[in-house]
């Protein structure tokens, strides 16, 4: 029960990897868990990114990924899907 830790597949991982260095682009969002509204709170939106082209901006939440509701035990899961999916 490490809250700051989570587990992923060995597929998961390898995609997860394969977008940290650089084989993918990714949406272009940084975000952390707003623990007031239990969502991912956007902070920043990179410049002609994804996320900038289609009307996602710095302050908006993110309440879900892929239909897996963000909760403060997986943010950190959820927020890696978010920015790289």
């Amino acid at each position: 029960n490490d809250r700051y830790s989570f587990y992923l597949s060995a597929e998961e991982y390898a995609e997860y990897y394969s977008r940290r260095i650089g084989n993918v682009s990714g949406t272009g969002i940084e975000a952390e868990y707003d623990e007031k509204s239990g969502f991912l709170l956007i902070t920043s939106v990179a410049s002609d990114s994804p996320a900038e082209k289609s009307g996602i901006s710095a302050g908006d939440f993110i309440s879900s990924v892929d239909d897996e509701a963000v909760t403060k035990e997986n943010a950190s899961k959820v927020l890696i899907f978010a920015k790289f999916s």
